[in-house]
């Protein structure tokens, strides 16, 4: 069998069993709607408005049909972005089994009463939810349509964060009000938060959820984010709804591991040794960010609202207390609103990545190689002779100002930009923690502890004047305090940004039309605990990477697991993936693999391709 043969089969095995989940789909639909919704009447009006809704260009709704939900998403990453996300890391041309090239190989034709149905749900969801938020949320909702300046709308979002975190605490059997409804949650509180209660689809059900201030359940993330939209839906607001596939705080604990790399390969470069206790100390601090960067801890959902004055996007996020405001000088979230509005008027359910750069104008491995460049780095024989002749102060603030700080603070450096007023108030994200005397502080530490070992300070350069062995060792130890110190303020700082002391956005996001990706998440999360659908079905109809994690375990038969195989080895390939998903799809990858070489050697046809994670489809 060619190439081509077995791809053409593949896909007819693909589009049969798309086709074949019809009946399933009903039935999940019919309890999700059942379970969320108080009358099915909403549902079945808004089905009706959406049926009839016109498409300006048919031909348009045709092509968009023939590259379906991935190859659109594929094609719109391609034009706004300098670099294919899926390309292979050897290669710098675009991979042959790409979304734009081959669309069919990642879904199926789509059934235009089933898309229908999803936006429909989405529609009467969020329409249920908003009456979960109170008497007095309509009123709050016209203040912020009405809002003409960043205090009025900061005083109706702040509202919606109070009230939903209301509705938690009471379904919690706690007062409406605590006093960590106040505090930056880190993101360990967030997450113990959201999983107070065994997750269960149930918690996303408006009907069950109850009226404010009566609420009965308490709301996962993907529920918090239902009422958000519900409450921007009513304001009337531009709005969107994300995914985040790589948070604030997974992004800090990434910098900081890149920041930690860095630093060991410039201490290399300038020849400086750790002592053994200062390198597993280290060691151990990367390894538990590794840890909890890629553990699975669930999916995470925000909002994206267009704020009525000013053109400025912002980002509310309850569960980690977080509201951003984005500036007015970019419109990239207004092109993306548009495109998405203009493909959902077509073929519902495109989706995209949302990749924010944030230059927050601190980091510390770049402020140190700014340091080495101009030579603030002692060199040995100028440290030997100052230890040999008595030269070097007696006190661990004088050594540390002397020889520790010129290389991690510089009033002229650009990467310390942010760590000034000025700067906070032109809107740099600032930490107030990292101020020139906090550094003052931990290198005084540093240099007692990493240096002398807490022993006496006189009486240890004192023997340096006698013992050069033990000269030569202080000599190294003090070379290496600058680079130890440097990945301890990384860490501090990207500590500052996961308890919220500093505020920033989530890097990576999946957007897309509130309605339609809410009534497709919700629906996911409904089939995996009740009526299972393949990942060729939810693939075909929601275009989120969600999907190849959620459902690869309803793929049990090898064929259709062949296309789960491929659309989790493009993901393994994406520089945006949910980062936690790594490891779930590798497992996967790993297992389906050696699966189906099982099968090949038993003689099916299949032509020979090896497929990993590291490069799928690569032939």
């Amino acid at each position: 069998m060619s190439e081509r043969q077995y791809e053409d089969r593949l896909y007819e095995e693909l589009r049969h069993e798309v086709l074949f989940c019809g009946p399933a789909f009903e039935e999940l639909l019919a309890t999700a709607v059942e379970t969320c919704l108080s009358s099915s009447e909403s549902f079945q009006t808004h089905l009706k408005t959406i049926e009839t809704r016109q498409v300006d260009d048919p031909e348009e709704r045709q092509l968009l049909a023939q590259l379906g939900l991935w190859g659109v998403r594929a094609a719109v990453e391609v034009s706004d972005t300098a670099t294919f996300h899926y390309w292979s890391e050897e290669e710098s041309f675009c991979r042959p089994d790409h979304p734009v090239i081959f669309p069919e190989r990642y879904s199926a034709p789509r059934d235009q009463a089933i898309v229908n149905k999803i936006e429909a749900f989405g529609v009467a969801l969020m329409e249920e939810a908003f009456a979960c938020l109170g008497e007095d949320a309509a009123e709050q909702a016209a203040a912020l349509a009405a809002s003409t300046n960043f205090d009025e709308s900061k005083a109706a979002l702040d509202w919606l964060a109070k009230r939903i975190k209301a509705i938690q605490n009471v379904a919690s059997g706690r007062p409406a009000e605590t006093e960590s409804d106040t505090d930056d949650d880190e993101e360990e509180e967030a997450e113990a938060q959201n999983n107070e209660h065994f997750y269960h689809p149930v918690r996303l059900s408006p009907k069950l959820l109850g009226k404010y201030p009566d609420s009965q359940l308490d709301p996962t993330c993907l529920g918090v984010s239902l009422l958000s939209s519900a409450f921007f839906e009513k304001a009337g607001l531009r709005h969107l709804h994300a995914g985040v596939t790589v948070s604030d705080a997974q992004h800090a604990r990434i910098d900081y591991m890149e920041s930690f790399d860095t630093m060991l390969r410039q201490a290399e470069k300038y020849d400086v040794e750790f002592p053994d206790i200062i390198r597993r100390e280290l060691l151990r601090m990367k390894y538990q960010n590794q840890v909890i960067v890629t553990e699975n801890r669930g999916f995470h959902a925000v909002n994206l609202v267009r704020l009525p004055h000013g053109g400025h996007w912002a980002q509310h996020d309850v569960n980690y207390n977080r509201l951003i405001i984005f500036s007015n000088d970019d419109d990239t979230l207004d092109q993306y609103y548009e495109r998405i509005e203009k493909f959902h008027a077509i073929q519902a359910g495109t989706e995209h990545v949302l990749a924010l750069q944030v230059d927050d104008g601190v980091n510390f491995d770049t402020l140190l190689e700014e340091g080495l460049l101009q030579g603030l780095l002692p060199e040995r024989e100028e440290l030997d002779e100052a230890l040999a002749t008595g030269q070097v102060p007696a006190e661990c603030s004088a050594i540390a100002e002397c020889y520790v700080l010129p290389l991690l603070w510089r009033e002229d450096s650009e990467a310390l930009a942010s760590l000034t007023d000025d700067a906070y108030d032109e809107g740099v994200y600032f930490s107030e923690r990292l101020s020139r005397d906090a550094l003052m502080e931990m290198a005084v530490e540093a240099v007692n502890r990493y240096v002398f070992w807490d022993t006496d300070v006189s009486g240890a350069l004192q023997k340096c004047q006698t013992d050069p062995a033990y000269r030569q060792r202080r000599v190294e130890d003090l070379r290496a305090v600058p680079f130890y110190l440097a990945n301890i303020l990384a860490g501090e700082y990207a500590d500052d940004i996961i308890t919220g002391h500093v505020n920033q956005p989530h890097r990576g996001m999946e957007i897309g039309h509130p309605a339609y990706r809410l009534g497709a998440a919700v629906l996911s999360d409904f089939s995996v605990y009740l009526q299972p659908l393949p990942q060729s079905f939810w693939a075909t109809y929601w275009p989120s990477r969600v999907v190849a994690t959620e459902h690869y375990q309803a793929d049990r038969d090898l064929d259709t697991r062949k296309f789960g195989l491929r659309l989790g080895a493009t993901m393994m390939l994406h520089n945006l993936n949910y980062v936690h998903a790594d490891g779930i799809i590798m497992k996967f990858l790993e297992r389906s693999t050696t699966s189906l070489m099982e099968e090949d050697n038993h003689g099916n046809g299949r032509p020979e391709e090896v497929v990993t994670a590291a490069g799928a489809g690569r032939r």
